[in-house]
């Protein structure tokens, strides 16, 4: 017994440093630590923005309509200061001041929308580097310490990944030696150490959501939403295990938010008055296994939660916009709120709602309805300067950006 203290202490050690709530917790990638837009963190104080929201700190990253990663005392957002350039901000978590600065020519190419400014997706660190990807797909792996090129590849002229019409959009994934992209007609995966393609699907365009990866029977699976279909894919060699049409997308195929798997189903939605279903994906074919038009996602992704689905619906072509429950078994709307274009994370059991107007609401939900712990506007917000990145939570601040660029840190542990 004597032997085995040391090890007894090493994993209490362990079994601390990755329980939720210990410590500071990061937000790694998008849609935070399971990429599901679910954390586990304490520590933080839901009633925070009673008496209007704390504000530790302000700064100004540029154009764009990704979210941040952070890790450690670090944070990573990119954006546009200046046409055609784009920068990739390290800055200090306490303070907002930069760390580092990475800028790099990001011309738009043919074909790709120009009315939006800026990147469209994500930063995802890990320990071999930071990832980030341009709307026109020059894709970066950086030193996180200092913001040095590893090494970088044009997705088009490398791998004959065509841009789509509104630009690369879906957000890098990192899966163990994996580096995995919506690109490519459905789907292109890279060594994340040297950038070197291990699968790739056919040439052409993908469309614009973040790859979804899952387990099943010991097997390691990606799901791209891509252009008119859900694909399903075997991650280690590429091989396709299924597919399943969704033509219920417009002529540009924006289908921006993420699928959402459970179990052996599959949720998907796309806007612009098209709709939302479930696929069951056991079945050979996979089952289409209800549909419903009044549950549209257009850049906010849906989050699971006690057999129900909570679905940002609505898109910014009409003025009114829902944060709707829906039955996931049968696809029935159980309620409907009012909040304007939104999008949510779930931390700790609890919903944090960011409107594109600014106005950040923490609540309690389930399938019987809702109700507030506190609510206050935290960011000034014009038709041109909107609040559609989604909200990311870590160590007890919760961090907002707007697409002119935007960033404030919020204070949620005070009372």
């Amino acid at each position: 017994m004597k032997n085995d203290m040391p090890h007894l202490w090493m994993l209490f050690l362990l079994y601390l440093l990755l329980s939720p709530g210990f410590g500071a917790a990061d937000w790694p990638q998008w849609r935070g630590p399971s990429r599901n837009g679910i954390s586990h963190e304490t520590g933080w104080n839901p009633y925070a923005l009673e008496n209007g929201a704390k504000i530790l700190w302000k700064s100004q990253v540029g154009h764009g309509y990704g979210t941040v990663a952070v890790v450690g005392n670090r944070i990573f957002v990119m954006g546009s200061i200046k046409d055609s350039k784009d920068d990739v901000y390290c800055l200090d978590k306490d303070t907002g001041e930069e760390i580092w600065r990475f800028v790099y020519d990001c011309p738009n190419p043919n074909g790709c929308f120009e009315s939006y400014k800026g990147p469209r997706s994500t930063p995802v660190w890990d320990e071999s580097g930071l990832f980030v990807l341009s709307h026109q797909g020059l894709l970066h792996c950086l030193d996180a310490e200092n913001g040095r090129i590893l090494w970088k590849k044009d997705l088009e002229n490398a791998f004959g990944a065509a841009c789509p019409k509104y630009g690369f959009t879906g957000s890098p994934v990192i899966e163990g030696e994996y580096l995995v992209l919506n690109a490519c007609k459905s789907g292109l995966v890279l060594d994340k150490r040297t950038g070197q393609k291990i699968w790739s699907s056919e040439k052409g365009r993908g469309s614009y959501s973040t790859p979804v990866i899952f387990s099943q029977d010991r097997k390691r699976y990606v799901l791209f939403f891509a252009y008119q279909r859900l694909v399903c894919r075997l991650l280690e060699t590429g091989e396709e295990c299924w597919h399943h049409p969704w033509p219920y997308v417009n002529n540009d195929g924006a289908a921006s938010a993420d699928p959402v798997v459970i179990g052996k189903e599959v949720f998907v939605s796309s806007a612009y008055r098209k709709g939302a279903g479930v696929i069951a994906f056991d079945a050979a074919p996979p089952e289409q296994c209800w549909f419903n038009r009044d549950v549209q996602n257009e850049f906010g992704s849906s989050i699971y939660a006690d057999g129900c689905l909570f679905a940002p619906h609505g898109d910014t072509r009409h003025p009114t916009a829902y944060l709707r429950c829906v039955e996931w078994e049968t696809g029935q709307i159980l309620w409907s709120r009012d909040t304007g274009h939104c999008s949510l994370i779930r931390v700790d059991g609890k919903f944090i709602v960011l409107n594109q107007w600014g106005v950040l609401t923490v609540m309690q939900a389930d399938r019987e309805g809702y109700r507030d712990y506190s609510q206050a506007k935290v960011m000034e917000t014009s038709r041109e300067n909107r609040c559609w990145p989604a909200p990311v939570m870590a160590g007890g601040r919760i961090y907002i950006r707007s697409t002119a660029g935007n960033l404030v840190c919020v204070d949620m542990t005070h009372h």
